[in-house]
């Protein structure tokens, strides 16, 4: 562990009580970093889901986006029960509330699929798990860098969660991630989605995959082979990747850091 590692432990607020008990004044860290803080320690991994460890998790995701980007200021993310089943950006705060409900939610929905085993659902979950907070990323360097947005900020930042995970390597994280879209249309209503600011579920996740097609048409053939997405709808997925791809550097511009290796 590097000295910026051992530094952010050593910060890293575990708060009992109530989300408003971690006060900033409690952390003193470098400016341009992400801070992680739970109101509560995770409960062990066989009380949730054996081998989930949401603080290695959310350490590792957080230091490969300090390594990608120029962060002007601390962005915090306050994981915690909210009472409802949700993540969302707090823009006065610039800091990211994950909902324990919505974690408990993605893993009941992909546990309630019999053809997966529980090696299965631990990945489905740690990828979900994953996109979701890059979505919300998503919206806080929209607020920090004062970003335009051209359409619907929620598509906007499906596209950039899912950008991310593909240009780290990580394109198979997004393929499962975007499955539970699927899941989630068969286990409710979505009778009044329409009405949602997000996409419809089934359309994240056809949308979705289309972008991790159009990023390497032979890696992930098998979208298609699967039927999927018709080779019709797959056709234009690689310039509507490549035109994603583009629009979020222009955007970015000097944010954004020369990618590292990946390891």
């Amino acid at each position: 562990m590097g000295a910026r590692a051992r530094l952010r432990k050593l910060v890293q607020i575990v708060c009992l009580g109530i989300a408003a008990a971690c006060s900033n004044e409690l952390v003193v860290e470098p400016v341009g970093t992400i801070v992680n803080a739970w109101t509560v320690l995770p409960p062990p991994s066989e009380e949730a889901l054996p081998g989930l460890d949401e603080v290695a998790l959310f350490e590792r995701v957080s230091n490969r986006l300090e390594e990608r980007f120029v962060l002007p200021r601390e962005l915090r993310v306050v994981h915690l029960g909210c009472g409802a089943e949700n993540a969302f950006y707090d823009p006065p705060e610039t800091r990211i509330r994950m909902c324990d409900e919505l974690l408990a939610k993605v893993i009941a929905v992909t546990r309630a699929d019999p053809e997966l085993t529980e090696e299965d659902v631990l990945a489905h979950v740690h990828s979900t798990w994953v996109l979701m907070f890059l979505h919300e990323v998503g919206h806080a360097f929209i607020d920090i860098y004062n970003l335009p947005v051209l359409g619907r900020e929620e598509y906007a930042v499906d596209d950039f969660a899912a950008l991310l995970l593909i240009n780290a390597g990580e394109a198979s994280m997004a393929k499962l991630a975007f499955d539970y879209y699927a899941a989630l249309s068969k286990s409710r209503d979505a009778s009044t989605d329409f009405a949602d600011e997000h996409g419809l579920d089934l359309q994240r996740y056809y949308y979705g995959l289309c972008v991790v097609y159009g990023s390497d048409p032979t890696l992930h053939a098998d979208i298609v082979e699967q039927g999927i997405l018709s080779e019709e709808q797959a056709a234009h997925c690689p310039s509507q990747y490549r035109e994603l791809l583009r629009d979020w550097k222009a955007v970015l511009g000097d944010r954004l850091k020369d990618a590292p290796p990946q390891r």
